[in-house]
């Protein structure tokens, strides 16, 4: 859910897995370039046929936009096989960091996102939080702020320390995984 273009999908055409891959996509342009990867697209959940399953549901930034999560839960979880997992990645408190939160209905943070899952009898695999520091971007009020320091940040490590990095493997370090308060929070849940 959530496809778009289908960048992620595309990596499991490329994988060559043997899978049956179903999309839920609005964007009419979207749909077109699903249907070109020769993905079967629904517009809406309720279009899934009743007996379909699968082994693992995506939702890529789409939690967050749905008013009744409790209903969409229990309709994710019949679409599910016995043991089949979900990959959630949403945006943490964001509402903290701007000033319009444009279509975001639900606002989590890894303690209520695990809870919210844990209490509709699904597991944690893996849940952290990735992306940029939280408590830097909520300081500096903007993206483009946040990228100068941590390049001015990258300059002084790379010419007044023995670090030599690529200024690519730098950020993407300040960014990985954490247990600490990052930009978005990426999870990956079982059914029980």
């Amino acid at each position: 859910m959530g496809a778009g273009d289908g960048f992620l999908l595309k990596e499991f055409i490329s994988e060559g897995k043997n899978t049956n891959l179903s999309a839920i996509e609005y964007n009419e342009e979207s749909i077109q370039k699903l249907k070109e990867l020769n993905i079967q697209v629904f517009s809406d959940i309720s279009k899934i046929h009743k007996k379909s399953r699968y082994d693992l549901i995506i939702l890529s930034h789409v939690l967050e936009h749905v008013l009744d999560q409790n209903t969409f839960l229990v309709k994710l979880n019949a679409l599910l096989n016995k043991n089949g997992y979900i990959f959630v990645d949403v945006p943490c408190l964001d509402y903290l960091l701007k000033n319009d939160t444009g279509s975001h209905i639900s606002f989590f943070d890894l303690f209520s996102l695990n809870y919210f899952f844990k209490k509709r009898n699904f597991d944690d695999v893996a849940a952290y939080y990735c992306g940029p520091n939280f408590f830097i971007l909520r300081f500096t009020k903007s993206f483009k702020i946040y990228l100068f320091l941590m390049n001015m940040l990258y300059i002084f490590t790379y010419n007044f320390t023995k670090h030599k990095v690529s200024r690519l493997s730098f950020i993407w370090s300040l960014n990985s995984y954490s247990k600490f308060k990052r930009m978005w929070i990426r999870a990956i849940y079982r059914k029980l």
